[in-house]
């Protein structure tokens, strides 16, 4: 059995693309690692190279920026918690796109993002693991995604709470982008409590 609870959703979400020489260095880097290390798990020394990369990549004052107030609906179903909105239209969205956020309760630190309309994707966020999605647009054309995060902060539970993410989208050819999202969740009118199942 499942619960449902009507809540407000916040999102706040920060878009950079990467330029140049630090996107060519980051996708070279990236295929160094998928070829060592098939599980896509990143070492410590992997890790400060790509944060380097990345700071010299956002020291550009560049980036698309998108704030809106949605409101939807939270589930937990088994310990996995479901969080679903449809974007408004403006403020930099794609209004009528439906956002699904979900998690697992006892791996707070892995974000599976699923979102559709007009496209569709489904993309697993965990910091230092590079995962593969498929991107499918209008008209049918789809193309891979590859997503590396750098940081996952999850305190949602029954009662609310907030996710932040700063993660890498990479395509090909050469298109490279740094995303930063937070999504607070506020239960509406005392709905809380006991929706885990």
């Amino acid at each position: 059995m499942e619960k449902n609870v009507r809540v407000g959703i916040r999102v706040s979400s920060s878009f950079h693309e990467i330029d140049g020489d630090a996107a060519e260095a980051y996708l070279v880097f990236a295929d160094m690692l998928s070829e060592a290390d098939n599980s896509g798990k990143m070492t410590s020394k992997e890790v400060k190279v790509l944060t380097t990369i990345l700071r010299d990549a956002l020291a550009e004052p560049d980036s698309v920026d998108a704030e809106y107030y949605t409101e939807g609906e939270m589930s937990c179903r088994d310990g996995r918690f479901e969080i679903r909105y449809t974007e408004p239209e403006g403020a930099g969205t794609l209004g009528g796109t439906w956002t699904c956020i979900s998690f697992d309760e006892s791996e707070r630190g892995v974000v599976m993002i699923s979102r559709g309309g007009t496209f569709r994707m489904t993309v697993v966020i965990e910091r230092g693991v590079r995962h593969g999605c498929e991107y499918i647009a209008p008209g049918g054309f789809s193309f891979m995604l590859h997503s590396l995060a750098r940081r996952v902060t999850n305190t949602v539970g029954e009662d609310g709470g907030e996710l932040e993410l700063g993660y890498i989208l990479e395509s090909r050819p050469g298109n490279v982008n740094y995303n930063k999202v937070r999504v607070t969740v506020r239960v509406l009118d005392g709905a809380g409590g006991a929706i885990c199942l």
